[in-house]
């Protein structure tokens, strides 16, 4: 018997077949690249939510609450935060402090509603730290950019949308109780498919010093 090659038909299919499963390949390929991009975003976002964070809630576990103003109750929420850390005690035994630090939030855009920007991101802020605020060699750093106009899960509305306990609270913003302060944030960014994403933080600090 003679070996006979294959029919056009029997090419065809094999075609057919061969360009299917390198679409499945390739889809699959994509869609896990796609799905490792938007985690690293993800991871990535997390990491600057929680280094600002840290920032704060370092700074401020060596404060006074009798130095740290305003306090804003429950359900309201601060934005904005005026301390001083303490430094040790001089050979009296009387309390140092440092000088004035404030952390307080700002907007890089107007409150519109639109990217006025172009960042991807609508009435976004910035979390500042000052050091000496409205005082001569006042300095400014910005600690993180990205800070949601409210903070994760909440609209202005009047109510506790996200059930925390806070109404209307702002992407930064203070929660104080006694001697102790929470600190919220929330972070919005996006991926590379500008997909939008959020990371949200919060840490209870307790004051370490008191006194003024």
């Amino acid at each position: 018997m003679r070996n006979r090659g294959f029919t056009l038909i029997e090419m065809s299919i094999s075609m057919v077949f061969i360009g299917v499963i390198g679409g499945i390949v390739f889809l699959t390929t994509d869609s896990t690249s796609s799905a490792v991009r938007t985690g690293i975003a993800v991871a990535e976002l997390d990491a600057r939510a929680l280094r600002a964070l840290e920032r704060v809630c370092e700074s401020l576990k060596t404060a006074s609450s009798d130095l740290s103003t305003p306090q804003v109750a429950a359900p309201l929420a601060g934005v904005e935060v005026d301390f001083q850390r303490g430094l040790g005690t001089d050979e009296a035994g009387a309390p140092q402090w440092g000088p004035p630090e404030q952390y307080t939030l700002d907007y890089d855009e107007a409150d519109d509603g639109a990217d006025d920007d172009g960042d991807g991101l609508v009435d976004e802020g910035v979390l500042v730290w000052f050091e000496n605020p409205g005082l001569a060699g006042e300095r400014r750093v910005v600690v993180t950019n990205g800070v949601r106009e409210y903070l994760e899960g909440e609209t202005l509305d009047g109510t506790d949308e996200n059930g925390n306990g806070l109404i209307d609270e702002r992407g930064f913003c203070l929660e104080w109780g006694t001697n102790r302060v929470t600190v919220h944030l929330s972070l919005a960014g996006r991926d590379a498919h500008d997909n939008a994403l959020v990371s949200t933080v919060e840490r209870t600090v307790s004051f370490r010093n008191e006194g003024d």
